[in-house]
């Protein structure tokens, strides 16, 4: 399972943290799949910085953020916006699925109306 969490650099006393997709099973540490932003937690400005694509990909391919993580995630405003994205995408199948359905039954509506002779077919077009 792929987790987002902090992978500590810095020197002692003065630490600074990646963001990063990484294995749940890898040290924290260790090997990561991809940065996807930093953290300094003591400097005052320029706290943050997070690159919205690549969490929001990670996000939407199911990977977990720990705390911390998603709490600094969320004071971006990027856990809204993957919800937003969320509800969304399971909104699109079903009305793709709807819309398909009623295009097969035009379809099948016309052809039965062209058998009996209820409506012309227009000219040039074949009806299988």
């Amino acid at each position: 399972m792929v987790k987002l969490r902090l992978q500590r650099l810095g020197a002692k006393q003065r630490p600074y943290y990646r963001i990063v997709a990484a294995e749940s099973t890898a040290p924290r540490d260790g090997r990561c799949i991809e940065v996807v932003g930093l953290y300094h937690p003591i400097e005052k400005e320029d706290q943050l910085k997070i690159d919205e694509e690549k969490a929001l990909k990670w996000l939407m391919n199911g990977a977990q953020p720990t705390d911390t993580v998603k709490s600094l995630l969320t004071q971006k405003g990027i856990i809204a916006k993957f919800v937003a994205l969320k509800k969304e995408s399971k909104l699109k199948p079903v009305f793709w699925q709807y819309f398909l359905l009623c295009q097969i039954r035009y379809q099948l509506l016309n052809k039965e109306l062209i058998h009996w002779g209820l409506l012309r077919t227009p000219p040039g077009s074949q009806v299988s």
